[in-house]
């Protein structure tokens, strides 16, 4: 099901903003979204997308907007999915992560490739509004992809043994970034100080969520 705006296709289905109503797409075991973009993982392992494609974010090798969700191409046995808006990655069952569209500092498309700088066997993939965040088996994490002046992918060296991560975005529009590690202790991204600082008072932290500038923990 899907509601909400449709400015690009985004319900993946015609018509303009709904009342929820169904997406044609079947057999699908994962979804996801980014923004003005909507992701399924069929339990076939293959990816499919909708909405907006002015960066080549679906990956059917257009630019093309659908209203309808199109088979990106060349993913098999995909087990997570998320992107930024413009760019889009997978994680497929072997830890591989495979990004395409528009990657930030470029102006071409690209069509699904094998990063091989970041996660040694990947885990699972969070999205925001400006960049994605991918998560190793390992507990470490990465930052994928950023407007800022490096654009390459970078390791958030303050968190290590993470076993979940929650994003909302903050007022501002950056993401305001939660981390739950193994030892059960929750950590939140600092603005001021652009570090990870855990956050005192939470013990036995079981999950982890977040909205604008509001912030959940489940005790376990």
């Amino acid at each position: 099901m899907s509601w909400g705006d449709n400015f690009y296709g985004e319900l993946g289905r015609a018509g303009g903003a709904n009342p929820p109503a169904p997406v044609d797409i079947s057999d699908v075991a994962l979804i996801g979204g980014a923004r003005e973009i909507g992701y399924a993982i069929k339990s076939d392992g293959t990816v499919w997308a909708w909405g907006r494609n002015d960066a080549g974010q679906l990956g059917d090798g257009t630019t093309v907007d659908r209203s309808e969700p199109v088979q990106v191409a060349g993913l098999a046995d995909i087990i997570s999915v998320a992107g930024d808006g413009q760019t889009s990655y997978a994680i497929d069952g072997a830890g591989r992560l495979w990004q395409w569209g528009t990657p930030y500092g470029s102006r071409t498309p690209v069509a699904p490739r094998q990063v091989t700088t970041t996660c040694r066997v990947g885990n699972s993939l969070q999205g925001t509004t400006y960049s994605t965040f991918e998560q190793c088996l390992n507990g470490d994490v990465w930052q994928l992809d950023t407007d800022g002046p490096s654009y390459a992918p970078s390791q958030l060296t303050d968190l290590t043994g993470i076993q979940a991560l929650a994003f909302g975005p903050s007022v501002t529009g950056a993401p305001a970034e939660l981390a739950k590690k193994n030892d059960a202790t929750v950590w939140r991204y600092n603005d001021d100080t652009g570090h990870y600082e855990q956050v005192y008072g939470l013990a036995n932290i079981a999950a982890i969520g977040g909205g604008v500038q509001i912030y959940y923990a489940v005790t376990g």
